[in-house]
């Protein structure tokens, strides 16, 4: 069981564990936007293990602070726990930050992204149908964002040729290739 039981101090075990987090980051000055460009840093290293680390860290200073950050960090750490194979957390995480980004107009090229990154994650785990039906989703987020000429689109692109591809579908694959 836990260590301390529910409703200590009026928190659960998670809101304590995020009240230690707020607290060890104000100590230290650490912000949300500290931790995440060392997370993102990290990320570029390949080392995804410390990114996770801190992007887990901003995520929880962004929730005990209510920030409007939260989605963009969701998909960052989704982002990282995917190479380490964490993809149940990872899809769990992703869904949360398409939730948190109903409604928002300046979350329209966030939500892009993590469709793009729950497709890659669908595709990872063999779940070809849903990759496809949500790269469609981003691609159409991207179009209608970033244009068709942005690199993400392109990236979104190629994952559908290499979709198709598995399909043996290799006119539609040739198309999203070319259009990338």
């Amino acid at each position: 069981g836990p260590l301390w039981p529910t409703g200590f101090f009026g928190h659960s075990a998670t809101g304590m564990l995020r009240l230690a987090f707020v607290f060890v980051a104000v100590a230290f000055s650490q912000t949300p936007e500290d931790l995440y460009g060392a997370g993102a840093l990290s990320f570029a290293q390949g080392r995804y293990g410390h990114a996770e680390h801190e992007w887990r860290q901003a995520l929880a200073i962004a929730e005990g602070i209510h920030t409007a950050s939260v989605p963009r960090i969701q998909i960052l750490l989704a982002k990282a726990l995917l190479p380490q194979g964490k993809f149940l957390e990872a899809e769990r995480l992703l869904k949360l930050a398409l939730e948190g980004m109903n409604g928002s107009a300046s979350g329209e090229i966030g939500k892009a992204r993590a469709l793009h990154a729950l497709a890659t994650l669908y595709s990872a785990v063999g779940r070809q149908r849903e990759a496809e039906i949500t790269a469609e989703r981003a691609l159409q987020a991207f179009h209608s964002t970033a244009g068709p000429s942005d690199p993400e689109t392109a990236m979104v692109l190629m994952l559908l040729g290499m979709l198709m591809e598995n399909k043996d579908d290799l006119s539609a694959a040739d198309r999203y290739f070319l259009q990338a």
